[in-house]
């Protein structure tokens, strides 16, 4: 038996059971209602499934700065306030202040305050925070790319690998955008 017959044999059972609880008329309502159901499910969750079952093996970068343009958060924080129109509290810039950076992690030597975006920054840029490597900069853009952007820097700590330490060390040189 080939699967071909057996897959029509299936169906054929399974139109004869149906046949017998439903009428033809409800029975192709039901067809309906369900491959339906199928394609709605297709449409919103098809581009999730996608890069669950097929990851990319590199973030792209253009279509990274397309999905970060299209968001809607580009479009309510390209003017930088300390409150936005969806309430999202923003801390303050840590340059405004006076207060120096304590330097403890060489890496850093080289960065200034606020000098890394979350939001527009390479896999480079993200490598040169103290404690990111390769990486950790990799997981960084991935939770980038999935949720269309960072909202508030805090957001950071939900990448895996990144706790309080590791991220009050890093937060002196973060900024949105």
């Amino acid at each position: 038996m080939t699967l071909a017959e057996f897959i029509s044999r299936i169906k054929t059972k399974a139109d004869d059971i149906a046949l017998k609880l439903l009428t033809p008329k409800e029975y192709k309502a039901v067809l309906l209602f369900l491959g339906i159901g199928f394609v709605v499910l297709l449409y919103r969750g098809g581009k999730e499934l996608w890069y669950v079952l097929v990851p990319p093996i590199a973030p792209n970068s253009y279509v990274a700065a397309q999905r970060t343009q299209d968001s809607i958060f580009t479009a309510l924080s390209t003017a930088r306030i300390p409150e936005d129109s969806l309430k999202f509290w923003q801390p303050p810039n840590p340059s405004d202040t006076n207060e120096p950076i304590p330097r403890k992690n060489s890496k850093a030597d080289g960065l200034e305050a606020s000098s890394v975006s979350l939001n527009k920054g390479s896999k480079q840029e993200l490598m040169r925070l103290p404690g990111v490597g390769e990486v950790m900069s990799e997981r960084i853009l991935t939770y980038r790319l999935k949720r269309g952007g960072f909202r508030q820097i805090e957001e950071l700590m939900n990448v895996e690998g990144i706790g309080e330490k590791k991220f009050e060390k890093m937060k002196p040189y973060l900024k949105l955008n």
